[in-house]
């Protein structure tokens, strides 16, 4: 499979018989020339209710509830956080794609509980919002990943991971925790030293022995 950044907090998988874009602008996917199987919408406030996602979803079928859904040979579960963020109503999504479990954390601004970690915890990568600006501080998300325990980390959410801004990895003194961009959350983590990548391929025998973040650059 492989793993396109977008912006924000949408990417594009592409497997072997399907492909799922999650968080599309409007637009963007016939823009790309992308055709996906299924998309998923982590804010509920992004769409109406009509063509909502039921288990009996076709190909081509925007997924915006929680619920378990199989499209197109993608295993799909839709989860609302017990404590969802105060201006978001999010919906977490764990997808299951040529045999790798990923978690896409949607718009997060608050640890997950006991039961959402059990749910949750068997995913090999984790897509996490990191800005603390609507969604997870550094720290908190640093927390989140520990309960978690996936082998790969995908930032997102960040200003600089927005159409028209440039990537900044490191600290600067402008780069605090409140200044929202990606440098305070790799410190916590202690992934300082990263080259941003135009894409991930992975396999289930490729995932790496211990945790990595890898960090992906928007196209």
């Amino acid at each position: 499979m492989d793993i396109t950044y977008l912006d924000g907090s949408s990417f594009l998988l592409r497997g072997r018989d399907a492909s799922l874009i999650i968080n599309p602008a409007p637009g963007a996917a016939a823009a790309r020339g992308a055709a996906p199987d299924v998309v998923t919408v982590s804010c509920l406030e992004d769409v109406s209710d009509e063509g909502a996602g039921d288990a009996e979803s076709a190909p081509g079928k925007t997924l915006t509830r929680p619920g378990e859904y199989e499209i197109s040979g993608v295993l799909i579960r839709g989860i609302r956080p017990a404590t969802p963020p105060a201006n978001h109503k999010t919906v977490v999504y764990l997808i299951t794609m040529d045999g790798v479990r990923l978690c896409h954390l949607g718009h997060l601004s608050q640890a997950l509980s006991g039961a959402e970690v059990g749910e949750l915890s068997a995913a090999d990568v984790v897509f996490v919002p990191v800005s603390g600006q609507g969604t997870l501080a550094p720290g908190v998300a640093s927390e989140v990943l520990a309960s978690l325990s996936p082998r790969l980390v995908i930032p997102m959410w960040y200003p600089s991971a927005l159409p028209g801004q440039q990537m900044q990895l490191g600290t600067t003194p402008d780069q605090s925790v409140d200044g929202g961009d990606i440098g305070p959350f790799l410190n916590e983590v202690g992934a300082t030293q990263l080259e941003p990548q135009p894409r991930l391929s992975v396999t289930p025998t490729s995932m790496p022995a211990e945790r990595e973040v890898v960090v992906l650059q928007p196209q």
